[in-house]
């Protein structure tokens, strides 16, 4: 190999090296940004989660309730109306409260506040409780559950 052919080795081999870094480069800015994106857009962390068991009864006169276990709305009638309230604490941290409804209830109860965020401040808050939409609904027991999801808040 003569000695220009060497140094023209050398300089493909510099050239290469130092292209092989730049690309190194790109794809580690690339790598950090992705983590990056991904951290601030995941879904929030689910830190508890409670099931109230939650009953109301439909009947030809309205009745009365009293049950501290669960969300227990009495009897009523199809034109009546019914009120519950519990009381949720908060946490060491601020976490976001979603509140939704499974069972065959999940159409006739509704609550005064939901997806707030609950700090550790308010010590507690009073969630309140109505039936609606009982017009059209057969004489019997609807049963499901209240559910709580306490979610982490992100900044």
């Amino acid at each position: 190999m003569t000695k220009k052919n060497q140094v023209s080795q050398k300089n493909l081999n510099k050239k290469n090296f130092y292209f092989l870094c730049i690309v190194l480069i790109v794809l580690i800015i690339n790598f950090v940004f992705i983590l990056n994106y991904n951290a601030k857009n995941s879904p929030p962390k689910l830190l508890a989660h409670s099931g109230i068991y939650t009953k109301f009864i439909v009947g030809e006169r309205p009745g009365m309730a009293v049950e501290s276990e669960y969300i227990f709305f009495g009897r009523v009638t199809s034109h009546g109306n019914s009120e519950k309230m519990i009381t949720i604490h908060s946490f060491d941290e601020p976490v976001l409260v979603n509140i939704y409804y499974s069972g065959n209830i999940s159409d006739h109860v509704v609550v005064d506040k939901n997806n707030f965020i609950l700090y550790p401040a308010n010590k507690s808050v009073n969630l309140t409780f109505n039936l609606k939409n009982l017009l059209n609904l057969s004489y019997g027991n609807y049963t499901g559950k209240v559910n709580l999801d306490y979610y982490e808040v992100k900044d």
